[in-house]
């Protein structure tokens, strides 16, 4: 509305969102360290672990100061509105000069930047500076490059294996907006598909299953020892009627868990 995005309209709403935005991490400055240590609840964003876990310092994520000094000009009313961007409805419709960019804000728009750990795709090594190339007048793309010292297996050398007891572990703090939780599992789709018509499917499939559901598994040492039998999932067909969209299905998982 008018109080988040016109700068005329009065700063209280925005300023009210602003003094929930956790202060950023600043080196070496210990009243910044006791100010973040009072903003480690569910009031502050945002609501994420920081990469180091909870025997180091910074538990919980933050902006970088950047973000933080633009979010606080923005609440103070010093920002200038632009025109309303119209989504195009297709890949098609972008102009081809513009679609490379469209490309990379696709993937960096599901991307969090928080927390490396624990890690999906790779972990907190990916926050040192010595991993990527230095930039260079002619070559400006290098930061975005890594190093020659970059060796096969350094960027996920911290992660786990399988992938499924990190998972386990990034619960609500970690990646709250991609990463699924609940499920719906092969044997409850398939006994509300008998008799609930392919139209009204979507709406009828509301019973979810968390995944990691114990049924004989205690904890990630046991996870990793049992993870054949965790199942999969996998897109399943409504109906025969190809205009229907698909469902996620868990498939595969192991009725008996135990070793």
């Amino acid at each position: 509305g008018p109080e988040l995005s016109d700068p005329q309209v009065s700063n209280n709403t925005r300023a009210d969102r602003f003094r929930r935005i956790r202060a950023p991490v600043i080196e070496g400055d210990q009243q910044n360290q006791q100010t973040r240590n009072g903003q480690t609840g569910s009031r502050f964003m945002p609501q994420l672990s920081g990469n180091m876990g909870p025997i180091r310092g910074d538990s919980r994520a933050s902006l970088t100061q950047l973000q933080y000094e633009r979010l606080k000009k923005w609440s103070e009313g010093h920002f200038t509105t632009g025109e309303p961007e119209v989504p195009y409805k297709s890949f098609d419709e972008i102009p081809l000069n513009e679609q490379p960019s469209a490309l990379t804000r696709a993937a960096l728009e599901w991307s969090i930047g928080a927390a490396f750990y624990p890690g999906i795709e790779t972990f907190w090594i990916a926050q040192g500076e010595d991993k990527y190339k230095p930039a260079s007048p002619g070559q400006p793309g290098n930061r975005f490059r890594f190093a020659d010292t970059v060796t096969p297996g350094d960027l996920t050398k911290g992660l786990c294996l399988p992938w499924q007891s990190d998972f386990y572990m990034c619960s609500a703090s970690w990646w709250p907006s991609v990463r699924p939780h609940d499920v719906v599992t092969e044997a409850y789709f398939q006994r509300l598909q008998d008799v609930t018509p392919p139209a009204q499917l979507a709406s009828q499939l509301t019973d979810r299953s968390g995944w990691d559901r114990v049924e004989g598994v205690s904890g990630t040492s046991d996870m990793v020892r049992k993870w054949t039998k965790l199942g999969f999932v996998a897109q399943q067909p409504y109906g025969n009627d190809p205009n229907l969209p698909e469902i996620s299905i868990e498939k595969q998982r192991g009725t008996d868990l135990s070793l």
